[in-house]
């Protein structure tokens, strides 16, 4: 069935797409050697960290429950923004949306 998966969904057999995840590990390694991590203000992690902090300042003074439901909410809605703005990324670079 593997083999099926990356045939059907990527054009490329499992030892090709092993290969290109290969590349792209040294090609990222490489990269953060040679000009390191990027400024804390240009970096997603930290956007979503100070995002989480901003709303748990709110949702940390609510009773317990509240706090739990809202954070929930909280960390739904975050995870679900990223990985929409990483698909329509992704898909605006794969040419998968016309234009």
């Amino acid at each position: 069935m593997l083999p099926f998966l990356f045939d059907s969904l990527l054009g490329m057999t499992a030892p090709v797409f092993a290969l290109v995840m290969g590349l792209l590990l040294l090609t990222a390694l490489w990269i953060d050697s040679r000009w390191g991590e990027p400024r804390s203000a240009q970096h997603p992690v930290v956007w979503m960290g100070s995002y989480l902090e901003a709303c748990g300042r709110v949702t940390a003074q609510r009773d317990p429950w509240l706090a739990f439901v809202l954070g929930a909410l909280v960390w739904i809605v975050g995870a679900g923004l990223v990985g929409f703005l990483a698909y329509g990324f992704q898909a605006l670079v794969f040419g998968e949306i016309d234009r």
